[in-house]
């Protein structure tokens, strides 16, 4: 039984959606550009504060070391070779 055409573009272009989107993470995070993003509930009176990168970013890195970046593991190297655009 044939594989519907629909089907396989939709499933081609997300394959090349999601390696495209994981190869910019990790060259945004290579780049050394890391923004923390907070959520968090907004009540009467609240004020909008930004977190200095420095001290917001111990939960974000990427492996023990803090020197280490996303394009130093494999799958962030893969995701790199992977995408033609980066």
């Amino acid at each position: 039984m044939p594989i519907p055409v629909s089907f396989a573009i939709a499933m081609v272009l997300t394959l090349a959606l999601f390696i495209f989107f994981g190869a910019w993470a990790v060259s945004a995070d290579a780049e050394g550009y890391q923004r923390t993003l907070s959520f968090a509930v907004a009540g009467p009176g609240a004020t909008l504060q930004a977190e200095s990168g420095a001290a917001a970013s111990g939960s974000h890195s990427a492996g023990a070391n803090t020197g280490e970046s996303n394009a130093d593991t494999w799958w962030g190297q893969s995701f790199l070779k992977a995408c033609p655009l980066h």
